[in-house]
């Protein structure tokens, strides 16, 4: 009965837009591609600022526009540039007062209300955030990246992902090299089903940005999702040569190749991740249960026992200490132990009860173990889980009409259930 090892979930096929918040400001000179002969001292000023912006240094950019400033006092790209070096210096008083300078100068400037719209997405204001986006793009209807942002706040915020749709179609027809755009059409479809659409968006992002790893995780885990773990497996690596260390995605890459049953190269992958956040114990909770997985049983527990020396209350890591004990006959005397720790932490999880009745059945105590599943299924939902173990133990107990009533409880509650097939085969064979 391995499958009753709590996996986490080793599938997200979601993959938000990458959201375009971060700063108020584009942190971009607009004279930086200028010819040398064309650029003036403003331009100069402004593109040193950005570039010290860039590097975070932080006096340097605020010296370099205020000197820019006195070229050019009704400068809007100062003011939002002000705002930027006040936001990274986390001074809110500065930046709003330099949003609102630059408000001032030009009332219908989309640049400065995309801004204000920022900071107010960035506090959490969303109404006031979309109404300063829809009155930027009022004044510039073809402001692509304003669309995308308002598909993103629709996505990720709003949760509406048809209008989401909407938003980041409109921003393709306006700009086709738009790689954030298609990378939200890709998320906003995926939530509607559409998987080929949704390929096809984020395949589309890779093109436009192959140097962005995004695309190519989304891609990785659909495909993932799909059983396609080649493919996906190839993506992550993809993904992991763009941006090195990505320990979520180092993970998943690992979970990938188990699922494609490369297990020593999952191992591999594993221990990789470990070597780079050794004291994650999510990280050492998968590793151990795809050596559990494998059948390394020493292994296994020595792995679990670290992440749980990392994370002593984990009851994932208490119902799989005992599952492995179970199965492989030892450390049963133990196993009781870990069972009841992990229902006494998470009481809501029904398989961990499931556990618990299963260590008890495993070590004779059928009495202990009917009472505390009969316990479960008077508090629970119907659970298909719970009444198939009752019907083991009334079967183990040698009440066959119990046995029966409970495998067929099982299938009447969900006919699909794990241990469908197994439930069917036990009520043909008690009652002949």
């Amino acid at each position: 009965m391995f499958k009753q090892l709590i996996f986490f979930a080793l599938i997200n096929v979601s993959c938000g837009a990458v959201t375009t918040y971060a700063g108020v400001v584009p942190l971009s000179s607009p004279s930086a591609h200028m010819d040398a002969d064309k650029v003036t001292p403003f331009d100069k000023k402004m593109r040193d600022a950005f570039d010290s912006i860039n590097k975070r240094d932080l006096v340097t950019a605020r010296t370099l526009l205020n000197q820019a400033e006195k070229l050019d006092p009704k400068s809007i790209d100062v003011q939002l540039a002000f705002a930027e070096v006040a936001r990274l210096a986390n001074k809110p008083d500065d930046l709003e007062a330099s949003l609102k300078k630059a408000l001032t100068l030009d009332p219908k400037s989309p640049d400065a209300l995309s801004a204000w719209a920022r900071w107010y997405f960035s506090k959490g204001d969303y109404d006031a955030a979309e109404d300063y986006m829809r009155r930027a793009i009022a004044e510039k209807p073809d402001y692509a990246r304003l669309l995308i942002d308002l598909g993103d706040l629709y996505l990720n915020t709003r949760q509406k992902p048809v209008e989401a749709i909407s938003f980041y179609r409109q921003a393709i027809a306006l700009d086709t090299t738009s790689a954030g755009a298609q990378a939200g059409l890709g998320a906003a479809l995926l939530t509607q089903g559409d998987r080929r659409g949704a390929i096809q968006a984020f395949e589309r992002s890779a093109e436009l940005a192959p140097k962005n790893p995004m695309p190519f995780i989304a891609l990785a885990r659909i495909q993932t999702s799909e059983r396609l773990y080649k493919l996906a497996e190839r993506n992550f690596s993809k993904s992991l040569e763009l941006q090195p260390g990505m320990l979520g995605i180092m993970v998943e890459r690992a979970d990938t190749l188990l699922l494609d049953n490369q297990r020593d190269e999952a191992m591999i992958a594993y221990q990789g991740a470990i070597k780079a956040a050794p004291k994650d114990p999510n990280v050492k909770t998968k590793f151990a249960m795809a050596l559990h997985q494998a059948g390394k049983i020493q292994e296994a527990f020595r792995a679990y026992q670290q992440a749980l020396d990392l994370q002593p209350k984990s009851p994932l890591v208490l119902n799989n200490m005992a599952v492995l004990a179970v199965e492989s006959k030892v450390r049963l005397t133990e196993a009781i132990g870990w069972s009841k720790k992990a229902v006494e932490l998470a009481p809501m999880v029904l398989t961990y009860l499931d556990t618990q009745a299963w260590v008890l059945q495993t070590t004779g105590k059928l009495p202990e173990a009917v009472k505390l599943l009969d316990k479960g299924i008077a508090k629970f939902a119907p659970s298909a889980q719970l009444q198939y173990r009752r019907g083991l133990l009334m079967e183990e107990s040698g009440k066959a009409e119990e046995a029966l009533e409970a495998y067929r409880n099982a299938l009447k509650i969900e006919p699909g259930f794990e241990f469908a097939k197994e439930a069917g085969n036990r009520i043909a064979k008690l009652a002949r």
